[in-house]
């Protein structure tokens, strides 16, 4: 059997209430997604669908502080990739496609998403 090594790489830049395009991931492992600002207020959130039609924020495999912490008993857990304003994080659910979608900012993101190698 042969296995499936390519790997993905995807760039677009969002203004004001934008939609990125459906990225396909499902075959995809360490999914990773960056945003990277060009001004200082615009946010973005990252979200993950099985069908296009029902999308759901999604979440980074990095636990947050509560949750590291033991927290105060609200939830902890991992963080969800809403309303961020930048960095890289490695996507926790295995879904089949990926958006990012853009506040109501007049200002712009680069949204790229990445990973390394195909599920072998």
């Amino acid at each position: 059997m042969q296995t499936d090594t390519g790997s993905l790489y995807h760039a677009e830049t969002l203004g004001r209430n934008a939609t990125s395009e459906a990225i396909e991931i499902g075959k995809y492992k360490d999914v990773t997604v960056q945003i990277v600002r060009t001004g200082s207020a615009i946010t973005a959130t990252v979200q993950v669908s099985n069908d296009k039609t029902n999308w759901v924020t999604a979440h980074s495999r990095r636990q947050s502080i509560a949750a590291v912490t033991g927290g105060d008993g609200g939830g902890g857990g991992h963080v969800a990739l809403a309303a961020i304003t930048g960095g890289v994080e490695t996507l926790l659910e295995r879904a089949r496609w990926l958006r990012a979608v853009t506040s109501d900012v007049d200002e712009t993101i680069d949204f790229i998403v990445s990973a390394p190698s195909a599920r072998g």
